[in-house]
């Protein structure tokens, strides 16, 4: 099980640094039938990051945030236990509340974090499995 986050998404409908191999994971968990989660934060950060950071037009957005629903991802929603794990997750690492709702959500699952994000890759490694996507 691989729990992805919005660093690793983003990759996969804008050309950026490290795209193909976000692309590479799609493919591969899809080939090795290896389930994907996200908690549905991810839904939110994508909206964010495509407005706000890559300038995209809000028919786009919403084009895209439609797919990511319909995709094979397994969107999660958020729960008491989820969130209050997400707050211990951050405290233990030094995280946002954000990421840890990705480490809790890894954990839950037992699964493996995907990340783009270094920081989280490192500060998250220590109570979660977590693999930078730059390492695949």
């Amino acid at each position: 099980m691989y729990v992805i986050d919005a660093s690793v998404f983003i990759k996969w409908v804008v050309a950026e640094d490290d795209s193909d191999k976000a692309l590479m994971v799609w493919q591969q968990a899809r080939a090795d039938r290896t389930s994907m989660a996200a908690p549905d934060l991810l839904l939110y950060e994508t909206g964010n990051i495509l407005v706000r950071k890559k300038g995209f037009e809000v028919q786009d957005v919403k084009r895209t945030i439609r797919l990511l629903i319909e995709s094979d991802i397994d969107i999660r929603p958020l729960n008491t236990a989820l969130i209050l794990q997400a707050v211990e997750m951050a405290d233990a690492t030094g995280c946002s509340v954000y990421d840890g709702t990705y480490l809790a959500l890894t954990r839950e699952l037992n699964g493996t974090l995907v990340t783009a994000d270094r920081r989280l890759a490192e500060l998250g490694s220590s109570v979660a499995d977590v693999r930078l996507l730059a390492a695949f």
